[in-house]
């Protein structure tokens, strides 16, 4: 079995993937949502919980 490393531990272990799975955990790294479109806060203190 190989050792991981620095150099290669994206190639032997699932790093993507398990960066894609943590981004999206958090409400990161979805698919169809601008993250630059500009925000109004004033829209954003309407909504409620």
């Amino acid at each position: 079995m190989a050792q991981i490393t620095p150099e290669n531990f994206t190639a032997l272990g699932d790093y993507t993937g398990y960066k894609t799975d943590f981004l999206q955990l958090n409400g990161f790294a979805h698919e169809g949502i601008d993250y630059d479109a500009d925000v109004s806060m004033a829209e954003l203190q309407r909504l409620t919980p």
